[in-house]
């Protein structure tokens, strides 16, 4: 049954009937939220749903089309994909200072390393609305969608390595223009201690012992780094 009858243009054209072929429904659970399609099944008497599906390329392809997103965005050298929902970069290995009010006893002296610049190994960032994911990568050429990720090597990363926010201002901008302001509010947020419980560096010793041998080192030891069991390109999916 047509639910849409829309006129372009009056007595000129016959009026073009719209009949229901998907439907989105959105899924949340706690603060995360999941997008599913179900086909509109019109055998009965009235339109039902059918059983939910993730969304196919076509169909995302659609959706932006239809809500008149941009086809081209203007990337930059280190972008490595865009999309109407983010942004993703890889950071080459480089220092950055990092900031630490540690919230855990015995942790507190890694304040002495507060703004001092510590060698880094290649990141990749993945910046959503209000969201930003962090991974490492090994060595310094830019990753592929088949490179395997590793563990970023930071505190306040949870698991899926997605970045606790905390007090964290986010830019409102995910276009490739804002990747230094996203760079800009992870690395000048304070570091307040680990927030998972996994074996995530293959290092035995204090995590400020890793960052002061990084520095005493010029670069950071690359076999800590553990894989993450991500590729680059599942990690954007």
């Amino acid at each position: 049954m047509p639910v849409v009858t829309q006129i372009t243009q009056p007595d000129l054209q016959r009026p073009r009937e719209w009949f229901p072929a998907h439907a989105l429904v959105f899924y949340q659970k706690d603060s995360e939220s999941m997008c599913l399609a179900h086909p509109v099944l019109t055998t009965y008497a009235k339109p039902e749903l059918g059983a939910a599906r993730p969304l196919s390329h076509e169909q995302k392809a659609a959706i932006i089309q239809s809500l008149g997103v941009r086809s081209f965005t203007a990337t930059r050298e280190n972008t490595l994909a865009v999309s109407a929902n983010g942004s993703a970069w890889w950071r080459p290995p480089a220092t950055a200072p990092l900031r630490f009010a540690a919230k855990y006893q015995g942790t507190e002296a890694i304040s002495c390393l507060n703004d001092i610049p510590v060698p880094l190994p290649g990141l990749v960032f993945i910046a959503t609305h209000g969201r930003l994911s962090v991974y490492a990568v090994q060595g310094g050429t830019r990753p592929t969608p088949e490179t395997m990720l590793c563990h970023a090597p930071f505190w306040n990363i949870f698991g899926n390595a997605q970045v606790c926010q905390g007090t964290t201002i986010y830019p409102k901008e995910i276009t490739p223009d804002a990747q230094e302001a996203w760079e800009a509010a992870f690395f000048g947020s304070y570091f307040t201690g680990p927030s998972r419980s996994d074996r995530y560096l293959a290092w035995e010793r204090s995590y400020q012992e890793l960052l002061e041998k990084a520095i005493a080192d010029g670069a950071f030891p690359r076999d800590v780094l553990l894989p993450s069991k991500k590729t680059l390109q599942q990690a954007l999916e």
